[in-house]
């Protein structure tokens, strides 16, 4: 699939075109995070990357070119502005440090104090760390701008 197909069919793509019909103020995106990886499942996903991409695939770089490319998508497509996972939470390219998904809590309701957390090895959501890291390069952008 196409990068802008790749877009174009998430939920954030339509969401953004709508608040684009309404405003033309500055609009920041913060795509969702890379998978927290241990060792093993680095490998096969590193593994099966090689063998799609005919082994051209380079963990080094992948990231960083998805990125650019996305960044410019956006910029071209609706004038929104792009912020990359942090590099400091991000490893081998492929995917988010452990450590930003231990502890991650499914929700917090009101008036509750109990907090649910996910499942060990769940490795989709992030952690209150990640969310910091995210904010600070938000912030850190929003001064060089």
């Amino acid at each position: 699939m196409a990068l802008s197909g790749f877009w174009e069919d998430s939920i954030a793509f339509g969401l953004i075109y709508t608040l684009r019909q309404i405003t033309d103020k500055p609009v920041w995106f913060v795509p969702t995070p890379l998978l927290a990886l241990n060792s093993a499942e680095q490998h096969r996903l590193s593994r099966r990357l090689k063998s799609v991409d005919r082994g051209h695939f380079e963990s080094n770089t992948a990231y960083q070119e998805f990125v650019e490319n996305s960044a410019r998508f956006w910029r071209d497509q609706l004038q929104v502005i792009l912020l990359p996972q942090p590099v400091k939470t991000v490893e081998n390219s492929l995917n988010t440090r452990l450590e930003y998904s231990v502890d991650s809590i499914k929700r917090l309701t009101l008036g509750r104090h109990e907090k649910e957390e996910h499942d060990a090895d769940e490795n989709v959501h992030m952690n209150p760390q990640y969310g910091q890291a995210v904010l600070d390069a938000f912030f850190s952008a929003l001064d060089s701008d």
